[in-house]
């Protein structure tokens, strides 16, 4: 590239509610956790019509059931943000520089890097800034983060130069 451009800088912990956010967030990116957050109401409300169907007795019993299949995609979600959340290794504050060269990511225990040619697009979706690496993962950077740094418009800049899709901004 002839004129490379300035790296950019974001250092920042996730929040509980990031993680939490974020974990929403990415939901409808991936079949398999849609699936997943349907499978169980739908097994729930297929039980009740069934018992309906039958002229069963709806009881105390039926109801939690009902209760369970409702809430257990919501309940594994916040478990897992929370497994994650207070993994010590998680709770890093984490260092994200943007260059030519692609996305870096750094931590006290690990380094990755992305290239721009790994990063299909970016997107802006429920307070985050996503840069997605295949269909379903993305690096979530909350915007409040970088609005604060005022990047939004170079980091764009800088992923379309590259040759990455900037969709719904």
């Amino acid at each position: 590239m002839e004129n490379p451009s300035q790296a950019i800088t974001l250092s920042f912990p996730f929040s509980l509610g990031d993680r939490f956010r974020a974990a929403i967030v990415l939901t409808p990116y991936s079949k398999r956790a849609i699936a997943a957050a349907l499978v169980w109401p739908v097994l729930g409300l297929s039980f009740l019509v069934f018992m309906l169907a039958k002229g069963r007795p709806l009881g105390w019993d039926t109801g939690i059931l009902m209760l369970v299949a409702l809430l257990f995609y919501p309940v594994m979600l916040v478990i897992s943000t929370l497994l994650t959340h207070f993994n010590p290794q998680m709770r890093e504050p984490f260092t994200y520089t943007f260059d030519d060269l692609g996305i870096h990511v750094s931590a006290t225990t690990y380094e990755i890097t992305h290239r721009w040619p790994a990063i299909s697009r970016v997107t802006r979706s429920g307070g985050f800034l996503l840069f997605f690496f295949s269909r379903q993962c993305a690096h979530c950077i909350p915007l409040s983060i970088v609005e604060r740094a005022g990047a939004i418009g170079p980091l764009l800049a800088l992923a379309k130069q590259n040759g990455v899709s900037v969709e719904d901004l």
